[in-house]
């Protein structure tokens, strides 16, 4: 019961009341997962193949790959895709983060807690590299590489499921027009660490940062010149202030 839920963690309460959806779903896929076990799919995820053999596992993610400027590979779990038996112990810590803190622990104007953001160090905890590779993780987390779970704009081959994240899929799968009625809602995250993948490229953090919002643009322009309403929604995971300025002055 999503209430119960609500009443007993401040934050998913929080997150319902101001209709954060995406917040609260972040912390109820890892209770689902952690009290009742299964595979856990966005909506937005594409299956290849069956998913049967993957139960075997303790516990299992995909990995996200993003290729940034085309030059280097940020990787991280893909949570969009997981599977688990119940009363895993990495998904009992996720939980506790949440329910240790309160939004207001977390969130400013710029600092909303992004899942990657509040997951990554527990998965780094346990042994997990950032790297493309099939891993086992301390505790028996098996980490599959993205020829086998993936994510859109770095599709395989051999995938037997892909994450269309981002409204990928409306292009994807070529729905109905009237989908390009609705209003578009542009989501760009940025992260601090972003320009750390290659640091003999670029030794000024906020540069990259500039050269990185240039797709941003293109697409914003894009999508007005097809005559529709569009609302930019900047993600800042933990910046510093002066990317706030930047944001606020290129929009």
């Amino acid at each position: 019961d999503i209430s119960e839920i609500a009443n007993k963690v401040p934050f998913v309460k929080t997150a319902l009341d101001n209709k954060l959806w995406a917040f609260a779903a972040d912390y109820v896929r890892f209770y689902a997962l952690y009290h009742f076990g299964g595979i856990y799919l966005d909506c937005d995820v594409e299956l290849m193949g069956c998913l049967d053999k993957y139960l075997d596992n303790r516990a299992f993610v995909g990995s996200e790959v993003s290729l940034i400027l085309q030059i280097c590979k940020y990787v991280a779990p893909e949570l969009a895709i997981m599977g688990a038996q119940p009363n895993e112990p990495i998904f009992k810590e996720l939980l506790q983060i949440y329910e240790t803190k309160d939004w207001g622990d977390w969130v400013s104007d710029q600092y909303p807690p992004v899942i990657g953001g509040v997951t990554l160090p527990i998965f780094l905890a346990h042994g997990y590299e950032q790297v493309d590779k099939e891993q086992m993780l301390e505790g028996g987390t098996h980490v599959y590489p993205s020829s086998v779970f993936t994510n859109r704009g770095y599709n395989q081959p051999s995938a037997v499921a892909v994450h269309h994240y981002e409204s990928a899929w409306k292009s994807h799968f070529n729905n109905n027009a009237k989908i390009d009625k609705y209003d578009l809602v542009i989501a760009h995250r940025v992260y601090p660490s972003m320009p750390k993948v290659a640091p003999e490229l670029f030794s000024d953090k906020l540069e990259m940062v500039k050269i990185c919002s240039q797709s941003l643009l293109k697409s914003v322009e894009y999508s007005r010149s097809k005559g529709r309403m569009i609302k930019v929604v900047i993600i800042l995971d933990g910046c510093p202030p002066e990317y706030k300025k930047f944001y606020q002055a290129l929009f």
